[in-house]
């Protein structure tokens, strides 16, 4: 363990409006559209190949790290491989049709993160990040305050001295790091965990200085910290462990990725008494059996004595740990250049993501279904996959094309886009499952005598997609839903898919709400309780989770519905 001594600041000229958090701008070459593939994450990027290569092992070596602290050592796994997309620092969503959340991420003011997108979607997880680093202003009044309460204090007089210092550069790849640690924890360790606790593991290891050779520096202090805690209002702890901090809002609250990162270094690396361990331990354990957040919050007891505790603990100096290099050295990421019609797809795929989590959650949760986007946006974002599909007939850009066409509902159009890439690839399991798909949508709707023999169809061909991979959680899906969309039972080789496809994805809530509603609608309630535990629970507010609820919600007579 090392300790951190405070850091200095400089005298930069003052900038106009010192409350402001700016943002600045990466001048990066471009360079054409590369893959690196290592074994828990694919990243895609226009970096240089030497970049590319280095931020897809240091992601590699966090992966490794965090395998060792929160899963013992235990490196099975056998969840699906996390998609990043590195963008441009130019890039604007909002022109691609991808959301921003990097306002929701943490929960944080606007301009204290790079512009992200993460969803952890039914066919594995994707993050997307543009290549933008935040510059936070420390000239703040509330620094000027400070500032000038020491000069009288001082004994001094006369008018107070201005603050002059330079701002912070958040690097984006810090944002990089915390999203990944958020995703893995989640992901490799599917408990019910407080929503800040998720954000500040993240913040916590979005400090790492990940090192040729594997080894990590991690829970370092921020640069400028003891600053930038006399810049900014300090965070109230009792809005953050009860989880008020969501409700009253980032301005409010002054939630920010270096109060996150405080807040987790205070629980996890600080000398605590052994009453606030068994304190923050039974606090944890309540909330991840479904106790609401300001109940668990009560086991800490006075929080103005906590909050002492932690306003303390942001003067002191701070130790980080360094881990030592895997046993095992994380092998080089296979990087291959994209092709013309993988470029075109690579926004509209993650806009497909976007609107998937979008979508509305009908009555017997039978997605892909139309989604909840509104036509004239739906009908932009299509007209481009077709362009695209007429453009480079690729069997994986008319299979994306086949996706969104089911996914809107359009039946026969996904099945006329996925005939024609399996006349070029007639055993590409994506194909094979939106042609399942559309045929089984289009069974759904079919006149009764013809329904058998569509329904046998669709299934056929699920199955055949199910024997060619063991990987993809969508062919299971899509199996499963070719019965429970047409209200028959699902019988045991479509549970048993079902389960493998959450194995596959556990953070990933629709999965769990297709088979929450079959065991419930079978009678296996306490299954189904098990399964969507997760979703009933989970850091965040989401319409899976009100659905969850409804799904599990008793009827008069006390008895939850079978419906």
């Amino acid at each position: 363990m090392q300790s951190a001594g405070q850091t200095t600041s400089a005298a930069p000229k003052k900038s106009a409006d010192p409350d402001i958090v700016v943002s600045g701008l990466i001048n990066k070459n471009k360079g054409p559209w590369k893959r690196a593939e290592a074994g828990h994450i694919i990243v895609i990027g226009q970096n240089s190949v030497d970049e590319l290569r280095r931020i897809t092992r240091n992601i590699e070596n966090l992966h490794y790290l965090l395998v060792r602290l929160y899963r013992r050592g235990d490196f099975s796994d056998s969840t699906n491989k996390l998609e990043i997309t590195l963008f441009d620092s130019s890039t604007k969503f909002t022109e691609l049709g991808i959301p921003n959340q990097s306002s929701k991420s943490g929960y944080y003011p606007s301009g204290f993160s790079s512009p992200v997108y993460y969803s952890a979607g039914e066919n594995g997880a994707v993050l997307a990040i543009v290549q933008k680093d935040q510059l936070i202003e420390l000239n703040t009044q509330r620094a000027f305050n400070e500032d000038c309460d020491d000069y009288h204090e001082d004994g001094k007089i006369g008018t107070c001295p201005e603050p002059f210092y330079f701002p912070i550069v958040r690097h984006w790849e810090a944002e990089l790091y915390s999203l990944y640690t958020q995703h893995f924890i989640i992901t490799n360790n599917p408990l019910v965990y407080p929503s800040w606790y998720v954000e500040s593991i993240g913040a916590l290891f979005s400090m790492s200085d990940i090192r040729r050779n594997g080894s990590i520096n991690y829970a370092r202090y921020p640069a400028q910290y003891k600053q930038f805690f006399r810049s900014y209002e300090n965070v109230n702890v009792a809005d953050i462990l009860t989880g008020n901090y969501i409700a009253i809002g980032p301005d409010k609250s002054h939630w920010t990725p270096y109060h996150a990162w405080l807040i987790a270094h205070y629980f996890v690396f600080s000398k605590l008494k052994p009453e606030r361990t068994q304190q923050f331990r039974q606090y944890m354990n309540d909330i991840n059996r479904g106790k609401p957040m300001a109940e668990a919050a009560n086991v800490f007891g006075n929080m103005s004595r906590l909050q002492r505790e932690v306003r303390s603990y942001a003067e002191s100096e701070f130790y980080f740990a360094e881990a030592k290099p895997p046993a095992q050295p994380v092998g080089e990421p296979l990087i291959t250049p994209l092709s013309p019609a993988a470029v075109a797809m690579i926004a509209p795929k993650i806009a497909l993501s976007a609107q998937l989590a979008q979508a509305v959650i009908a009555k017997g949760y039978d997605l892909p279904a139309p989604t909840s986007i509104d036509k004239p946006e739906r009908d932009t974002w299509l007209s481009r996959i077709r362009g695209a599909a007429e453009q480079f007939d690729d069997v994986d850009v008319l299979s994306l094309a086949a996706e969104a066409e089911c996914r809107s509902g359009n039946a026969d159009t996904c099945l006329a886009y996925a005939e024609r890439a399996l006349d070029k690839e007639p055993e590409n399991i994506v194909a094979l499952t939106w042609k399942g798909v559309a045929l089984t949508d289009k069974a759904v709707t079919a006149a009764p005598e013809n329904r058998p023999a569509m329904t046998a169809m669709a299934r056929k061909t699920l199955q055949r997609a199910v024997a060619l991979d063991d990987q993809l959680p969508l062919p299971r899906i899509a199996y499963f839903q070719s019965f429970t969309k047409l209200g028959e039972r699902a019988p045991k080789d479509a549970m048993a898919g079902m389960a493998e496809a959450i194995q596959r994805v556990p953070a990933a809530a629709r999965p769990r709400l297709y088979l929450g509603e079959e065991l419930v609608r079978q009678g296996q309630i306490d299954a189904a309780r098990r399964v969507l535990h997760t979703v009933l629970y989970g850091a965040y507010e989401t319409p899976e989770r009100t659905a969850a609820r409804s799904l599990l919600a008793p009827t008069a007579d006390g008895v939850v519905s079978r419906n």
